[in-house]
């Protein structure tokens, strides 16, 4: 996480809307401008979708340039309209990314049938690679990559069943897909897909979530249970064992005769998933098994990756969720380590954003958020765990990290330090001087930097 700049939205969508109006003729709203799809998008009330810097490189990638989405995207398309748009951060200026014809002819060129190409070009597809220069869709069973910058789409998968919670590895060639409950790998512009778990089933769960992790822990509508290195050479995975889980019946009573569903659901005193955490690799054979034995009806709450992709970073909380482990293991051999442990009389959040993982420096220390002086404030900690400082202080509180700058200095986040019900952004020196307020208006002010 490098951020160069920093650009700020301060309630940008509404001062936009209200500029918009007051220039425009005012015409009477209808019913159907209110409720229906495409007056819902603009009515309901909710923030603008999260802007995505687009990272420095060529002359097609630069740190300059964000990606919005383009009013167009619900509109049913037109002649060069897309659903979004590269705009130029300083002027304002912008571009389609792509076309929706683009898009569909590419789609057509790969053997997409001319209906589901239409379908598919004209829905606002969010699965990009990190260069942002690539996309990944599904289209019936089967997944398909668009080069955005070449205009070439190429089918990746050929095999019957669902391919599900598709990633792109993070050097853009690789792609990893669940099916069947198996964790699979496929080489963009390679024939044929290679499973690196081969167990399973109903009650075997690898790479995707069951209900009580998804639910309760990485947020409801989350279903990837892996994680790419850094690197892309290895995939870090959550295995569960849900065979002693009891059943519940589930009703749905929308349909006009309501269907019954079995599912997997552990009530008050009943036990939940056994879960292991594997590596594998998508070059060799073989499941390496983070060691977890010190550990009994335990939750495993956040997996990542060290920098130098050698080791697995994991968090483990007890049942009731009144301590968490902050644990560190070899790659290659499943070793781990504990690096600290929080505890509470009550109860350790579990963070469901960034804010979770540790932020790794140069150095191989690390900074850590911690709620256990009453307030969430940043701690600067050795590579071996060792405590070095408590950076911020306060009787207010951290609410998101945003980054450090390539130097290891200046640390950028949103706190509540200024107001309880405000959000601001601020920076701090990694050995606790310089705090330093940067937003100056009042209100909520939701950053996005291009790190």
């Amino acid at each position: 996480m490098v951020p160069r700049s920093v650009s700020l939205a301060l309630s940008a969508a509404v001062l936009y809307a209200a500029g918009s109006i007051a220039a425009a003729q005012v015409t009477r709203l209808s019913i159907e401008d209110i409720y229906s799809y495409e007056g819902w998008t603009h009515f309901n009330g909710s923030q603008a979708a999260a802007m995505n810097w687009v990272p420095a490189g060529d002359p097609w990638l630069n740190d300059k340039e964000h990606l919005w989405p383009s009013d167009a995207a619900h509109s049913g398309g037109g002649q060069e309209r897309g659903p979004w748009l590269r705009v130029d951060a300083v002027s304002g200026a912008s571009t389609p990314l792509y076309t929706y014809e683009h898009l569909e002819r590419a789609l057509a060129g790969a053997g997409v049938s001319a209906t589901e190409a239409r379908t598919a070009a004209r829905v606002r597809q969010t699965n990009f690679n990190e260069a942002r220069d690539a996309l990944l869709l599904t289209i019936g069973d089967d997944l398909y990559t668009f080069s955005i910058s070449t205009g070439r789409a190429d089918r990746v998968t050929t095999s019957p069943g669902p391919k599900l919670e598709a990633t792109f590895s993070p050097d853009g060639r690789s792609v990893a897909f669940i099916k069947n409950n198996n964790l699979f790998v496929a080489r963009i512009g390679a024939s044929g897909e290679k499973a690196l778990t081969s167990d399973g089933s109903a009650d075997i769960l690898n790479g995707t979530l069951d209900w009580v992790y998804s639910e309760e822990l990485y947020g409801r509508g989350n279903r990837r249970g892996y994680w790419w290195s850094p690197d892309s050479s290895q995939i870090a995975f959550l295995r569960f064992d849900e065979r002693a889980v009891p059943e519940s019946v589930l009703v749905d009573d929308i349909p006009y005769r309501p269907d019954v569903d079995r599912a997997r659901y552990p009530k008050a005193g009943d036990p939940n998933p056994v879960v292991s955490l594997g590596v594998v690799s998508p070059s060799t054979d073989g499941i390496r098994w983070v060691e977890t034995a010190q550990y009994s009806d335990f939750l495993v709450v956040n997996v990542g990756w060290t920098p130098d992709s050698r080791a697995v970073v994991f968090q483990v909380q007890n049942r009731t969720q009144t301590w968490l482990d902050l644990n560190r293991a070899d790659a290659g051999t499943g070793a781990s380590q504990r690096l600290l442990r929080e505890t509470s009389k009550a109860w350790v959040e579990r963070w469901q954003d960034s804010s979770a993982d540790p932020l790794w420096l140069r150095d191989g220390s690390f900074l850590w958020l911690s709620e256990r002086s009453g307030f969430r404030h940043f701690y600067h900690y050795a590579s071996n765990g060792d405590r070095v400082r408590q950076i911020t202080q306060g009787d207010w509180e951290v609410r998101r990290i945003h980054g450090v700058d390539p130097t290891d200095t200046w640390i950028y986040f949103s706190s509540t330090a200024t107001s309880p019900t405000g959000l601001d952004l601020y920076r701090v020196r990694v050995d606790g001087t310089g705090f330093q307020r940067l937003s100056a208006s009042a209100g909520r002010h939701q950053v996005f930097l291009n790190r």
